[in-house]
């Protein structure tokens, strides 16, 4: 799936990805019987869990990487979150940049001030 092209949806036991710009359904992929799903989409995967089962699927194709039963914890509904390759290293960019505009914005006005 190129960047950006498609929009992902967990319910009743799928994952299922539609072109976001024409509605089109790209695949589908079935989990595990039919209730909610959770999803996280990060970088080229997908994790989804449902039915007390965590699920890593391909963004490209919908096909299944891995599973993990998750056992002792139950069938409720679980919250995911993931930190994308790319986002960590855009964050500490974004700070720095923050930082060194503070500084040259600090020393201005301490000139300034002089």
């Amino acid at each position: 799936m190129g960047k950006d092209k498609a929009v992902y949806v967990g319910v009743k036991g799928k994952v299922v990805a539609y072109d976001k710009f024409t509605g089109e359904e790209l695949w589908r992929t079935p989990l595990k019987g039919s209730q909610f799903v959770s999803i996280c989409v990060d970088d080229d995967i997908i994790i989804a869990h449902t039915a007390g089962h965590l699920f890593c699927i391909k963004k490209i194709d919908g096909s299944p990487m891995w599973v993990n039963k998750m056992p002792g914890l139950g069938y409720n509904i679980a919250s995911l979150s993931t930190m994308g390759p790319g986002v960590t290293e855009g964050m500490v960019r974004k700070i720095i940049q923050q930082r060194q505009a503070a500084g040259a914005g600090g020393a201005a006005a301490a000139a300034a001030a002089g």
